[in-house]
């Protein structure tokens, strides 16, 4: 069954290392929403004009994602899934078309989470936006952490069931 990935967790929190584990590794669509911010429009400071663009970028990225989960691929998104409503409504969305859905978490304490900024700013200035250590801790302020009803797995619980599935279609 084909099956979308929601990837959920602040910036500089590991999303994109792990989306691109999958698609290298199992051969998933990998899609991040900053990555066609940053490629079809320029920078802005206007908040209303950033969150628009975002919007109409997310909602061609499921699009697209719905198409290939149509045709038997397996996608996964890297939006951060900053809200429980759009965790909520992503999760419908998908599994009301009879699609496998996993919202998989990143939880990240401070220290790590400033270098894992640091290293990225250091590594790919084309496929990620920049921050300081204070736009960090302002967008941080914005994270609604998942509640346990949410059902979210670990990286780690998400990639050791589809290492389970793998093995388990070898011997079918």
């Amino acid at each position: 069954m084909p099956e979308i990935v929601l990837c959920c967790g602040k910036v500089c929190s590991g999303k994109s290392t792990f989306t691109n584990l999958l698609e290298q590794t199992y051969g998933f669509y990998a899609f991040s929403a900053d990555n066609w911010m940053l490629q079809l429009f320029e920078p802005t400071e206007d908040r209303t004009l950033f969150h628009d663009r975002l919007a109409r970028c997310k909602e061609l990225i499921h699009r697209l994602a719905e198409k290939l989960l149509t045709r038997g691929n397996h996608v996964a998104l890297d939006f951060g899934f900053w809200s429980k409503e759009e965790r909520r409504n992503a999760t419908q969305r998908y599994a009301s078309q009879g699609f496998a859905v996993s919202v998989v978490y990143f939880p990240i304490d401070d220290e790590t989470q400033i270098r894992y900024m640091r290293n990225r700013q250091n590594a790919d200035r084309l496929n990620h936006y920049t921050f300081d250590e204070q736009t960090v801790a302002i967008l941080n302020r914005f994270f609604e952490e998942p509640e346990r009803e949410e059902s979210c797995l670990s990286p780690d619980e998400y990639l050791a069931s589809l290492a389970n599935r793998h093995v388990s279609a070898l011997f079918k």
